[in-house]
């Protein structure tokens, strides 16, 4: 089953607001995997300066799944 782009944004969004609500915030790098496909990858980043915490804390095929990842690690770490 795929995801077409609105319910990404609102994952997208969804996880946001999560970390918001915990005081982080996400920002997003793109890389290339072994294959040459793209990737995305999430940093744990500080609010309100933005400031990475944690780089590449999530990686996924989209931004949505990055952030999701990021999301699963943190519950895990805390």
């Amino acid at each position: 089953m795929s995801s077409g782009p609105e319910d990404d944004d609102h994952r997208l969004s969804e996880v946001f607001r999560w970390f918001a609500e915990r005081g982080f915030g996400l920002g997003f790098t793109t890389d290339e995997d072994e294959s040459g496909d793209q990737i995305y990858s999430a940093d744990l980043t500080s609010v309100p300066s933005g400031r990475v915490l944690a780089p590449r804390y999530g990686r996924g095929e989209s931004r949505a799944m990055a952030a999701q990842s990021a999301r699963s690690r943190f519950e895990v770490e805390q």
